[in-house]
């Protein structure tokens, strides 16, 4: 799955939901995690004591089932039912009685914790019975059943003790405004996720656009908190409240400018859709400029500039700019422009007639030499080491065409190089050149064709071949087969 499918399927749940897709992300285990100080110690949990300066002692106590703890010396200290904070500060004073003056005392959780049983019901995936360490809240336990389902609430968690409810567990206090969730489970714990409530999809230009669950006090204000507020370029004068009426899709447009600045909110229902636009932005005080300059771009004009100022600030020409001619396209009213040519060498040489001031959304075109030339190829084939396609250039031999595809094969006749040339009514005409097996310098075959294919054989192929009524078809012979072409292969 890609990240954009990932994360629109994110944007399809109720914000909350999501934060248990990736569970090795976000949770662990790990029953080593020293507890915070409110943690309830009970019966399992290991405390290691350390003690050293004048006195020196390391030793591990474990609460016993009845809650409690016996130590020669101190006695049995029922520890079960204060937090980990209080029976750190009760076990220092009760060793300071028994250590010298002046020893360190250290009380922190060893690596064997107790676990409880809870059971994890409603509205989540996995839904049961489970042991898990003593350390955890309701909202860790979660992650133990896989997370909320699509229909659960992120709300209004509740976790039931002895019959009655003891904890609501709100997400969003807890991951957007940093409430702490401190109630630890205990066994015989219900974590129960209920139905989701009121649920409003924000899109557009918010930093959070997502499906929200509301509270039923709570409403447009509420949601844009939730989403994170607005983008820079939200346009806030008129944002769309869609909503489902009777089978009909039921519009309202609403000035947030006007709800804010009156103190006002607005109220929603379950299945709204707030829909916030992005503001258009049109570009001002700017001019294009194109073709051959140092960086074609967008640039600011300063009101005054010429065109070659324009340059200037685009690096300047090109070396290989045309200078005879460029051109302005330049907007006269909305659906009509016109073009102003220019010579840049009298513009250059600061003649005003070419050297024109520039007008907001002006582009500037200016060409270069190489976009009225015309590229001609010639493409090598057969008995050659590289077959390639090859740009022309003036005075080419045939020795260099052939170097440029690395040379001859062993099996290449020299005595029939084959010149296919297409002319430009798209006609072909063969000829077939002859040459010696070691070219010459000062005797190389130039080769003066618009376009054309070389093609080295092992056999001839007859000059008059076209002219030959009788002749149907070719014999060629490349690479170790006998190929058969038609005239039909040839001038199509």
């Amino acid at each position: 799955m890609s990240p954009g499918d990932s994360l629109e399927m994110a944007r399809n749940k109720i914000y909350g939901q999501h934060i248990f897709d990736e569970v090795s992300a976000h949770f662990t285990r790990n029953q080593s995690l020293i507890p915070p100080d409110d943690y309830i110690i009970g019966p399992g949990d290991q405390l290691i004591v350390s003690i050293w300066g004048p006195s020196e002692l390391q030793e591990i106590l474990t609460v016993e089932r009845d809650g409690s703890i016996f130590r020669q010396n101190l006695g049995k200290i029922v520890l079960a039912g204060y937090t980990y904070g209080d029976v750190k500060r009760m076990l220092e004073r009760r060793y300071r009685r028994i250590t010298n003056p002046g020893s360190n005392i250290q009380i922190v959780m060893g690596q064997n914790r107790r676990t409880v049983s809870v059971n994890i019901v409603g509205e989540v995936n996995e839904p049961g019975t489970y042991e898990i360490f003593a350390n955890n809240t309701a909202y860790n336990a979660l992650f133990y059943a896989n997370g909320i389902a699509p229909n659960g609430s992120v709300r209004n968690i509740r976790v039931r003790r002895n019959g009655r409810i003891v904890k609501v567990f709100d997400m969003y206090k807890f991951w957007l405004e940093g409430e702490d969730d401190p109630l630890f489970l205990d066994n015989n714990d219900y974590v129960f996720v209920p139905v989701h409530g009121k649920v409003v999809k924000i899109s557009g230009s918010v930093k959070r656009p997502m499906r929200y669950e509301l509270k039923e006090e709570e409403n447009l204000a509420a949601l844009l908190k939730f989403a994170g507020g607005f983008t820079t370029h939200a346009r806030t004068s008129n944002v769309q409240i869609r909503r489902i009426k009777n089978g009909k899709e039921i519009y309202d447009d609403v000035s947030l400018d006007s709800l804010i600045g009156n103190g006002q909110d607005y109220l929603l229902m379950d299945g709204d859709e707030v829909v916030v636009q992005e503001q258009k932005r049109q570009q001002y005080n700017v001019v294009q400029v194109e073709g051959g300059v140092m960086y074609p771009d967008m640039y600011e004009l300063v009101p005054g500039q010429r065109v070659m100022d324009i340059i200037r600030k685009a690096g300047g020409l090109d070396t290989s700019a045309y200078l005879k001619r460029a051109y302005i396209t330049r907007l006269v009213r909305p659906g009509e422009i016109e073009y102003i040519d220019i010579d840049l060498e009298k513009a250059i040489q600061g003649d005003p007639a070419h050297n024109i001031r520039m007008q907001f959304f002006d582009q500037l075109l200016v060409f270069l030499e190489t976009d009225f030339q015309e590229e001609k190829y010639i493409h090598v084939t057969g008995e050659v080491r590289q077959p390639d396609s090859f740009l022309v250039s003036p005075n080419m031999s045939l020795k260099d065409v052939l170097l440029l595809a690395r040379g001859l094969n062993e099996d290449a006749d020299l005595n029939n190089i084959e010149l296919s040339t297409f002319t430009r009514k798209l006609e072909l005409t063969i000829d077939s050149l002859a040459v010696e097996e070691e070219l010459s310098e000062e005797e190389e075959p130039r080769l003066e064709l618009p376009e054309s294919d070389l093609i080295i054989r092992r056999v001839a192929i007859p000059r008059n071949w076209e002219d030959d009524p009788g002749l149907d078809t070719i014999m060629v012979s490349a690479y170790n087969q006998v190929r058969v072409y038609s005239k039909y292969d040839f001038t199509h």
